[in-house]
């Protein structure tokens, strides 16, 4: 799979961008805030349908074109021409602003594939690609939605189900602590929590099995390139962590004991106004030699559990797609030494295309890469090298 153009309009610091992209290894150099993180987050977007980096959209909106936006003069545009074996596919993502009674706007977004619009759930799996950035650390020493939000990303890019799933579980989950919230005030009673106690459930032990299985997946993947990473002789283990505590592969016995699990803590929920067991309560344990890497790991220990685990999510989706994703390293390369930055650009090029950002001038020579494409971004300005 690869990109073979993606065009921008008013995102970020990026106001009109024409670009073509090569199969191959392509690098992307700058100075920092000039817009290269812009450019991958663009790309990225149009795999996951939403930025990485923002939960408020308007962020994504170039500040200079705002006041011909509300004038309906123009809008905010990503989209991109990809390639997957033969199926060949146009993806956009576009903002607009709405104005409402007041005199406020509202931004919207739609979706457009091959000229058609639709839905944000069937532009998920079109592009697949796997993200590389410092903030991955997050991974080892972040709360554990960032964990969660990992593996929902993942799973998510190759199958619907899941995500479909997921957005269920979380408005019946919502839906759920509201009634909690109700009862607690004495508004509502606690049998009526039964139809969102088995929304939950079934929805949620679908969710459960799904990470159990990638995590199994991903664990012993992660584990052999962090031997090839790590210069040490260290042992990478991921394990998925649950309530309820359940290693059985049967998706009814995980329903079964959710549904018991959530009667079990009913009154500590009523009192909380919050459902405290549920995938989205869950999280992922790494370990290094045994022991936890959140408590114990280096930074450098974990830099290399993070790089292990990311190129295991591309060998996954490699595997589950039978297609290669496309790789978006963000100035990843600049937390490695030159040992492992030769490991892990070796490795990469043999994917079908490989984007990467670099503070770096000349990294290609640096590493003595061959046949590389560049890009040199300058003030939200995209130059050919």
């Amino acid at each position: 799979m690869h990109i073979s153009s993606i065009s921008i309009s008013n995102f970020r610091n990026y106001s009109q961008v024409q670009l073509q992209i090569p199969p191959g290894l392509t690098i992307v150099e700058g100075e920092n805030g000039h817009g290269k993180s812009n450019l991958l987050e663009a790309l990225y977007m149009l795999s996951i349908a939403k930025s990485h980096r923002l939960s408020n959209q308007h962020g994504l909106i170039n500040k200079k074109s705002i006041p011909e936006m509300k004038n309906g003069l123009t809008h905010t545009f990503v989209g991109a021409d990809s390639t997957n074996h033969q199926d060949n596919n146009r993806v956009e993502i576009h903002y607009t602003f709405q104005p409402t009674n007041t005199e406020k706007f509202t931004l919207e977004k739609f979706i457009k594939i091959n000229g058609v619009e639709k839905k944000s759930a069937e532009l998920i799996g079109i592009i697949n690609s796997v993200l590389f950035t410092v903030d991955d650390l997050k991974l080892v020493f972040g709360q554990p939605t960032a964990r969660r939000r990992y593996l929902d990303i993942l799973i998510s890019q190759t199958d619907i189900k899941y995500y479909n799933f997921l957005r269920e579980y979380q408005k019946s989950n919502k839906q759920r602590n509201h009634l909690l919230k109700s009862i607690r005030e004495g508004k509502s009673q606690s049998y009526e929590l039964e139809f969102w106690d088995n929304e939950i459930a079934t929805k949620g032990s679908y969710l459960i099995k799904k990470r159990q299985d990638a995590i199994d997946s991903l664990s012993v993947l992660a584990q052999n390139f962090h031997k090839k990473l790590s210069n040490k002789d260290e042992i990478l283990t991921c394990e998925y962590e649950s309530i309820p505590e359940s290693t059985s592969e049967d998706e009814a016995i995980i329903k079964s004991s959710l549904i018991e699990k959530l009667d079990l803590h009913l009154s500590k929920d009523i009192s909380f106004g919050s459902t405290s067991v549920g995938p989205h309560r869950d999280d992922i344990k790494i370990k290094i030699n045994g022991a936890y890497a959140i408590e114990h790991a280096s930074r450098g220990q974990a830099r290399t559990a993070v790089l292990s685990l990311k190129l295991a999510e591309a060998d996954y989706l490699k595997k589950i797609r039978q297609t290669e994703p496309i790789l978006l390293m963000d100035d990843l390369l600049s937390e490695l030494d030159v040992n492992r930055k030769k490991l892990v650009m070796n490795y990469i090029s043999n994917y079908e295309q490989c984007i990467a950002t670099s503070a770096e001038m000349n990294l290609e020579i640096n590493l003595s890469l061959s046949n590389v494409n560049k890009i040199i971004v300058e003030n939200g300005n995209i130059l050919k090298g």
